[in-house]
């Protein structure tokens, strides 16, 4: 789920960004500012964009970095690391706008070197 820089209520409700049914299985990408272009290599200047693609993008490449240093998990064993290990102790957190809260690749790696133990 994608937010803007600031995880307001206010804009989460404004965009339909919530976690709302699914808060069991989503987390929070501050993604409100990733640079972009919008067509091959022609198409410069480069621009701000955010959303949910810019948030796929960056979820993606952490969760490669969690495969990198732990290839024996399994693809459940690495969603339970990131929602486990996910920051719920933001201002406003709210499971029901923020699922399992924000993406921390920290507390990821730490549930997910707990998990190759057990």
């Amino acid at each position: 789920m994608a937010l803007n820089y600031n995880f307001t209520t206010q804009a989460l409700q404004e965009d339909s960004y919530s976690a709302g049914e699914y808060k069991d299985m989503a987390v929070v990408i501050p993604s409100a500012y990733v640079v972009v272009n919008e067509g091959g290599e022609e198409s410069l200047p480069y621009f701000m964009l955010g959303g949910h693609s810019s948030a796929t993008a960056i979820l993606s490449s952490l969760t490669s970095v969690i495969r990198g240093f732990y290839p024996m998990l399994d693809h459940l064993q690495i969603k339970q690391a990131i929602l486990e290990g996910a920051n719920r102790t933001f201002h406003g957190y709210n499971a029901d706008l923020h699922g399992q809260g924000m993406f921390n690749l920290k507390g990821a790696l730490e549930i997910a070197e707990r998990l190759r133990k057990s």
